[in-house]
């Protein structure tokens, strides 16, 4: 057991003496020889700095990557909403055609042809009476009721003419 220990303590000495870097088409490999203490082929300074320009030159590359598929993303964003402006003016213009064909259709179809008032000798004594007799308008209720009853005499010939038509 002894023996393990000590390969185990020896693998890890020799992963902790070389350490690799790789940043797309540049790699860095420092290593230190057997057990021996030799001078590294790169200082940990230069270790470090070139590690934080490989990083930030990385994350520049993938901002401007992110920037360019945001601007492509957004084009086609912008172009659909675009389209779908365009489809709902389309939608409007067939809605206010439509309306315009139901109303006009309406129109034609239940249109009044001419009208006259019915029972117009009757109102017009009746509003001279109401004139007459502001203060006493039940003075005015024989001429009320005869133009109420000539009223529904024209409803029923108005009616069974609709009916008949």
């Amino acid at each position: 057991m002894g023996s393990s220990s000590s390969s185990t303590s020896g693998k890890t000495e020799d992963v902790s003496d070389s350490i690799i870097i790789t940043n797309s088409t540049h790699q860095l490999i420092t290593e230190k020889t057997s057990n021996k203490k030799s001078e590294a082929v790169i200082s940990e300074d230069e270790l470090k700095a070139y590690i934080e320009r490989a990083v930030s030159a990385g994350v520049k590359r993938g901002h401007q990557q992110k920037e360019a598929e945001f601007a492509v993303e957004r084009q086609e964003f912008e172009e659909k909403v675009k389209n779908l402006e365009n489809y709902r003016e389309y939608l409007k213009q067939i809605t206010v055609d439509s309306f315009h064909l139901a109303a006009d259709e309406v129109e034609r179809k239940y249109r009044v042809s001419g009208w006259s008032p019915v029972c117009e000798d009757f109102q017009k004594s009746l509003l001279n009476c109401y004139s007459n007799n502001q203060q006493l308008p039940l003075n005015c209720k024989s001429i009320a009721d005869s133009y109420t009853s000539c009223v529904l005499k024209e409803k029923q010939v108005t009616h069974f003419e609709y009916v008949i038509a």
